[in-house]
């Protein structure tokens, strides 16, 4: 490539560039973003492919994301950047809101640059690099992998305030639907479709503690193993389940099978392999009640702190909705059908869908 060349090429990606920045600002999501951006840099890099390796620590949900890579080269990028991008986190750490250029890592086939933002690196920009490649002006580069690292972590913060925003409504959500009158087994079917949806988890179930036998119960199971667990019981002091109910603590854990605690048998029943999972304890003052809990993040992905703190507020509310219902229960069966009778309740409204004594029976002793 002559000098005329190159500046011709660099003044068409200047504007190229501003509409790389607009979309930045635009962009409904950061995938969004990258599936613009990688065919852009691609052809800005005279490149027959592009990747971008987002960290994980910081979005859970994106890793690499490529454009032009070839099926099998994939899972060899994934190894190279994952192992290069805790290298360029170390080695970055002090600087990592320098403005100086960075060269390239070359790996095998690849070249691979650290994008970083203020609070420090974010992901990768890799390219597989052809002979016009290395053309280029560095000084395009740095301005570009500058650009990148701060739109980049720019979109993970947005996704990040609308992940929180999303997790508000439907607490705000499940509190509401808590608060009304209606038949409490049906009431939680529905909550653990809100808590598998907002978390992106395929199963989730409400173990009801029996304190009479000291067993679990499947009270209320959403997902493809609930037609199988609804209604088993096991022992009180087995499992995950036994060890949060009793230490009162909840925990998020990644790897279920290497946890010495997991009770296998009910994956083994319903032929469906526990991954990972959070499980809540449902305590209400002193009085343990059960246990919330939520099974395997789509994808393989972890669960993340952010999931783990919705549910246990989410978990709070299932406590005390349960407290509520028996204590209803305990209302009608020990004033009400001893004062009214046998059938008392049939037809009758429930006033406040709670523990409050009936209409018929506050009227009868008014």
């Amino acid at each position: 490539m002559n000098t005329d060349e190159l500046q011709q090429h660099c003044s068409l990606d200047a504007a190229q560039f501003i509409v790389l920045a607009e979309k930045a600002m635009t962009s409904e999501s950061l995938e969004n973003f990258m599936s613009f951006a990688l065919p852009w840099i691609s052809r800005f890099a005279h490149s027959p492919a592009a990747f971008f390796y987002v960290h994980p620590r910081r979005d859970p949900l994106d890793r690499l994301h490529h454009c032009g890579l070839a099926p099998r080269e994939v899972e060899l990028v994934q190894k190279i950047c994952r192992a290069e991008l805790d290298r360029w986190i170390t080695s970055l750490a002090p600087q990592c809101s320098g403005d100086e250029g960075t060269p390239p890592g070359i790996v095998s086939d690849y070249w691979l640059w650290p994008m970083r933002e203020q609070r420090g690196v974010v992901g990768l920009l890799g390219i597989v690099p052809s002979a016009r490649s290395y053309h280029l002006p560095s000084h395009i580069w740095d301005d570009l992998i500058h650009f990148l690292g701060h739109a980049m972590g720019s979109l993970m913060d947005r996704a990040s305030m609308s992940r929180q925003v999303a997790y508000l409504n439907t607490y705000l959500t499940v509190s509401t639907l808590l608060a009304q009158s209606v038949e409490l087994q049906e009431l939680m079917e529905t909550i653990l479709f809100f808590c598998t949806d907002v978390v992106l988890a395929e199963e989730a179930s409400v173990l009801l503690l029996d304190k009479a036998s000291a067993s679990f119960v499947f009270y209320q199971t959403e997902g493809a193993s609930r037609s199988v667990l609804s209604g088993k019981t096991f022992p009180a002091d087995a499992g995950i389940a036994g060890a949060v109910l009793s230490s009162r603590k909840s925990e998020i854990i990644n790897e279920v099978q290497e946890d010495s605690r997991f009770y296998p048998r009910f994956d083994a029943e319903s032929g469906v392999q526990t991954r990972n999972m959070i499980a809540i304890p449902l305590v209400t003052g002193d009085e343990p009640v059960g246990v919330l809990e939520v099974i395997n993040k789509a994808g393989g992905l972890p669960f993340t702190d952010d999931d783990h703190l919705l549910l246990h507020f989410i978990a709070d509310e299932i406590a005390f909705a349960i407290r509520n219902a028996r204590l209803f229960d305990y209302v009608v069966k020990s004033y009400c059908k001893q004062k009214q009778g046998l059938n008392s309740c049939e037809g009758c409204q429930r006033p406040l869908g709670s523990w409050t004594p009936c209409v018929k029976y506050r009227q009868g002793i008014s």
